[in-house]
């Protein structure tokens, strides 16, 4: 993590809990995305525009879309 980010320690906390989520409960996690994907979609350029700003190229969508969350 980078201590000098813009970013709030909230959002960092939430945003690396979910991440544990997928290893530690799977299930749970696919449930959440499922319901998180269902109620608000995102698009193909919304997906590419992030993965440019975080210059994750290598990155499947899906993986685009937990680092978004």
């Amino acid at each position: 993590m980078n201590k000098n980010s813009a970013t709030s320690i909230e959002w960092t906390f939430w945003h690396e809990f979910f991440h544990s989520l997928k290893s530690r409960n799977n299930n749970f996690y696919n449930q959440i995305l499922n319901e998180i994907k269902k109620s608000s979609p995102f698009s193909s350029k919304q997906i590419q525009k992030y993965r440019e700003e975080i210059g994750a190229y290598e990155l499947t969508d899906e993986d685009i879309i937990e680092e978004m969350l």
